[in-house]
């Protein structure tokens, strides 16, 4: 791997965590986006960490609705509400990435099990890993879909 992807690597995973982060607080204090993109703001990271951060969290905040529809649809035998409000935030926002950006699939789902890893608790990281693995099932099913039509 060549220093570049390495440092471009390094960037997106602080980006996922302050997005993560953000979107953790939102759950619990309901601030308005404007709100969040401030608190980011004042991270102290370097300027293309703090640029995906903001990009993940505006993006996840935006198309919420979407996300926890989705997210819903996968659960089996469990309630939305009972999710975790970290794993909710882990969840939310790798599907975000997984939906609307050009990083590679397996690339998000690793990052957010190793970001379950580091929050959750014990078996977060195996359930991010079962939500996301579905849910980009079901995106390449519909990709595959649209290009037979």
């Amino acid at each position: 791997m060549s220093n570049k992807v390495g440092k471009n690597h390094e960037h997106k995973r602080a980006g996922r965590v302050i997005a993560f982060q953000a979107i953790y607080s939102y759950e619990i204090q309901k601030k308005e986006v404007s709100e969040l993109l401030s608190f980011v703001s004042t991270v102290e990271t370097n300027p293309d960490g703090l640029s995906y951060g903001k990009f993940l969290l505006e993006g996840t905040i935006n198309n919420i609705h979407v996300i926890d529809a989705l997210i819903k649809e996968k659960l089996i035998k469990w309630d939305f509400n009972r999710i975790s409000l970290i794993d909710k935030a882990v969840l939310r926002t790798a599907a975000f990435e997984l939906l609307f950006s050009d990083v590679p699939d397996v690339i998000v789902i690793n990052e957010a099990v190793e970001i379950a890893k580091q929050f959750g608790n014990e078996e977060s990281y195996k359930f991010i890993n079962g939500i996301l693995d579905a849910i980009n099932k079901t995106k390449k099913q519909n990709l595959k879909n649209c290009q037979e039509h």
